[in-house]
């Protein structure tokens, strides 16, 4: 019923009645005019808006999911790292976490931050983790 790859983490992704089939690809020439080629796709159920419909899915998109789950994986550590090393965590936006530091101390609590995103993570060995920062009055992109 479902297609699991289990993540590093040991969490996992699940594509749900996974099948092979054979599909017809639309694209345009050159020239402009409208053609289609039959191609063997992987598809799999998903819900949007309360309707389950087939998904067609390539390769590529596939493994932008495992990455993006991976991703999200290592934030949650480095989110769980810092609550855990006492920052005022506020709020976190895709890759980056904002936390509230005592103005006095912004510089320490940045490194510190730093560290809990790029200290070693168990279930990754090898990974190489990098992080940037900067102190602010207000949160901005």
């Amino acid at each position: 019923q479902f297609l699991r790859i289990e993540l590093p983490s040991g969490r996992a992704l699940h594509y749900q009645h996974p099948k092979m089939e054979v599909r017809k690809i639309k694209y345009e020439t050159d020239e402009g005019q409208i053609e289609y080629f039959e191609k063997e796709c992987f598809t799999f159920m998903g819900n949007l808006d309360q309707h389950w419909f087939r998904i067609s899915a390539h390769a590529g998109g596939i493994l932008e999911n495992i990455a993006q789950a991976i991703a999200r994986d290592v934030l949650q550590v480095g989110l769980r790292r810092a609550h855990q090393a006492g920052l005022d965590i506020r709020i976190h936006v895709h890759d980056e976490i904002a936390t509230l530091a005592n103005s006095g101390d912004s510089e320490s609590e940045l490194k510190l931050l730093i560290d809990c995103m790029t200290n070693p993570i168990p279930w990754a060995g090898g990974l190489l983790l990098a992080a940037d920062g900067y102190t602010s009055t207000r949160y901005k992109k």
